[in-house]
C-alpha cells in the first residue's frame, strides 16, 4: 500500500489500461521484494522496518515509468530487485 500512496489512483477510470498497469507494477515490485527477502526469520535476516518504511515506498516508486508499456524494453534484461547495496546501508548508493 506504501508503493500507491504516491499516486492519485482514483483519478484513474476502474481498469482503465492507466489503472491496471499502475496495479500491476506496484504489484510486481512487492512481489520482486518478496521473493528477495523471503526467509525463516529464525535462519535469515529480514530488514522488516526498511520494507515498511515509506522512504523505501519513495524509492522504490522511482523505478516506476507510466509511460512504459509491457514489450518496450523486449530483449533487454529488467529485473525489479532492488540493488544489494541498498541493503547494506540501508539507504540507495
Amino acid at each position: 500500500m506504501n508503493l500507491l500512496e504516491g499516486f492519485d489512483v482514483a483519478s484513474l477510470p476502474v481498469h482503465s489500461a492507466e489503472h491496471l498497469h499502475l496495479l500491476l507494477e506496484m504489484t510486481k515490485l512487492a512481489y520482486a521484494d518478496r521473493d528477495r527477502w523471503i526467509a525463516d526469520p529464525e535462519h535469515g535476516h529480514v530488514p522488516v522496518e526498511r520494507l515498511l518504511s515509506k522512504e523505501y515506498a519513495q524509492a522504490r516508486r522511482a523505478a516506476f515509468d507510466p509511460r512504459k508499456r509491457a514489450g518496450a524494453h523486449v530483449g533487454r534484461r529488467r529485473t525489479a530487485t532492488p540493488p544489494a547495496s541498498w541493503w547494506r546501508t540501508g539507504r540507495r548508493t
